[in-house]
């Protein structure tokens, strides 16, 4: 199987990708994947849609919202969970919906 590189996107965004930024925008705190799913009604997918954090220093893997830079993943150490926040790229990102 050969990995690509994560494309570029045309400012396009998913119907999904939409509910996730909108309920993090709405928000004034980090959300955990739970949270998210509890509030959009979504219950499958998330790595491919917010993008894999790695544990070590919560970097990205694979693509989604984070590598296009319209959210952050964070986590506390020795922490398992992550949460999400949304970046000012993606607040202009939805401002169109």
């Amino acid at each position: 199987m050969t990995k690509t590189k994560p494309m570029e996107t045309n400012g396009s965004l998913t119907k999904n990708e939409i509910k996730v930024l909108k309920v993090l925008a709405k928000g004034k705190a980090a959300l955990t994947r739970v949270q998210l799913s509890k509030r959009t009604g979504i219950n499958g997918g998330w790595s491919k849609l917010l993008g894999a954090g790695n544990y070590e220093g919560y970097g990205v893997q694979g693509g989604g919202l984070a590598l296009r830079g319209l959210l952050l993943i964070e986590g506390e150490e020795d922490s398992r969970i992550l949460s999400y926040t949304i970046t000012a790229k993606g607040r202009k990102a939805i401002a169109k919906y």
